[in-house]
C-alpha cells in the first residue's frame, strides 16, 4: 500500500573472521576491565589498612606516653624519708614545724610541675597528631583510586560502544573497510587520571560556560571532600552527553550541516569513475535506520548503566573519605579523653 514504511532490513550473518575478531574484542575488553577492578580494589584495601594500623598506633604510643612513669614516687619517697628522719620531739619545735611545711609546700609544688607538664607532653602530642599531614595525604590517595576506578568504568563503557557500532553495522551488511583504509572515529575515553578535560568536553563541563552541564548533586557533595573524583565525574558525564548525541540519530537527522556535509560526501563519490575510483553504492536508508535505532537501543543501555556505576562509586568515595576523616577524629577525642582521666586520676 502506497505510504507504508518499507519493510526492516533482515539481519544477515557476521562472516565468521569478523565475528571471531570482535568475540576476540569483547574477551579482551572484560578482562581488562576485571583487571582493572582487582587492582582497584587491591589498593583500596590497601589503604584502608594503613589507615587502620597508622591510628591504632597513634592511641597505642599515646597510651605509652600517658603511662609513662616520672619523678614523683621518687620525689615523695626522698620526702618521707627526710621527713621520718626527723626526731620526734623536734618536730613539735616551731622552726621545725615551719620547715616541715614549707618542704610539704615545695614537695606540692614540684608534684604539680610534674603533672603539669605531662599534661603539656600529652597536648604538645595530640595536636602533633592533629596536624600531622597523614589524613589529608590518605584522602588524596583515595580519590587518586576512586579516579583510577572511574577509568575503567570509562574505558569499558566507551569501548563497548566502539564494540557495538561494528557489530550492528555488520549485522546488516556493513562490513569494516578493507585494511589500510581510515575508519570512523571510535568512542575515546577520556584520561581521568591526567586531570585535564579534553578540548571535545571543555564547553560541557566548564561551569562559566553557557553549554555547561548541570552538576548531579551527588556529584556536587564531592567538591570538597573528593574533588578530584568530582572533576573526573564532572569530565565522564561530558563524554557520557557526547556519546548519547553519538548515537541518537535523531540529532544527526536535525544538523543541516551533517545533511549537507553527507549530501556532498555522496555526490563527490557518485560522480567518481572511470579512470578514477568506483562510485560507491548508496546505503540502504532502511538498513541505516535500523542500524541507528539497534545502536542507540543498545548504547542508552550501556550508558545508563554506567551512570549507575558512577553513582554508586561516588557514593562508596564519599563514605571511604568519611571513613578516614572519622576514625582521625575519634581517635583525637580518645586521646583527648585519655588525658583528662589520667591527669583526674594522678593530680586531683
Amino acid at each position: 500500500a502506497e505510504g507504508a514504511s518499507p519493510p526492516a532490513p533482515a539481519p544477515v550473518a557476521l562472516p565468521v573472521p569478523l565475528a571471531r575478531v570482535l568475540l576476540q574484542e569483547w574477551r579482551n575488553l572484560e578482562e581488562a576491565y576485571v583487571q582493572g577492578l582487582q587492582m582497584a580494589f587491591v589498593s583500596l584495601a590497601e589503604s584502608h589498612d594503613a589507615v587502620v594500623a597508622h591510628l591504632r598506633g597513634v592511641r597505642q604510643r599515646f597510651r605509652e606516653l600517658l603511662l609513662q612513669p616520672d619523678a614523683r614516687d621518687a620525689q615523695l619517697a626522698a620526702f618521707q624519708a627526710e621527713f621520718n628522719a626527723v626526731d620526734v620531739d623536734a618536730r613539735k619545735l616551731t622552726d621545725t614545724k615551719a620547715e616541715l611545711v614549707l618542704r610539704s609546700e615545695e614537695l606540692r609544688d614540684s608534684l604539680w610541675a610534674l603533672c603539669d607538664a605531662k599534661a603539656a607532653a600529652a597536648e604538645a602530642e595530640k595536636a602533633r597528631v592533629s596536624s600531622d599531614t597523614f589524613v589529608s595525604e590518605q584522602c588524596g590517595l583515595l580519590g587518586r583510586y576512586y579516579v583510577g576506578l572511574l577509568q575503567v568504568e570509562a574505558d569499558r563503557a566507551l569501548a563497548t560502544l566502539s564494540l557495538l557500532k561494528s557489530y550492528c553495522a555488520a549485522k546488516y551488511g556493513l562490513l569494516p573497510p578493507p585494511e589500510g583504509e581510515a575508519e570512523e572515529p571510535a568512542f575515546v575515553p577520556p584520561d581521568l587520571l591526567s586531570g585535564e578535560v579534553p578540548a571535545a568536553l571543555k564547553e560541557l563541563v566548564d561551569e562559566k560556560s553557557k553549554n555547561a552541564l548541570p552538576v548531579p548533586s551527588w556529584v556536587a557533595s564531592l567538591a570538597k571532600s573528593a574533588p578530584a573524583v568530582a572533576a573526573a565525574l564532572r569530565t565522564l558525564l561530558g563524554a557520557v552527553a557526547v556519546a548519547r548525541a553519538a548515537v541518537d540519530p535523531s540529532a544527526a537527522s536535525t544538523d543541516p550541516k551533517a545533511k549537507d556535509k553527507k549530501a556532498k560526501d555522496a555526490k563527490g563519490k557518485a560522480g567518481k569513475g572511470g579512470g578514477g575510483e568506483p562510485a560507491v553504492e548508496p546505503i540502504d536508508p532502511a538498513v541505516t535506520s535500523a542500524i541507528s535505532a539497534e545502536l542507540q537501543r543498545a548504547a542508552t543501555r550501556e550508558l545508563d548503566m554506567l551512570i549507575a556505576r558512577l553513582r554508586l562509586l561516588a557514593r562508596h568515595a564519599a563514605a571511604a573519605v568519611e571513613f578516614v576523616g572519622g576514625a582521625s577524629l575519634a581517635t583525637l577525642e580518645q586521646m583527648a579523653a585519655w588525658t583528662r582521666t589520667r591527669y583526674a586520676a594522678e593530680c586531683s
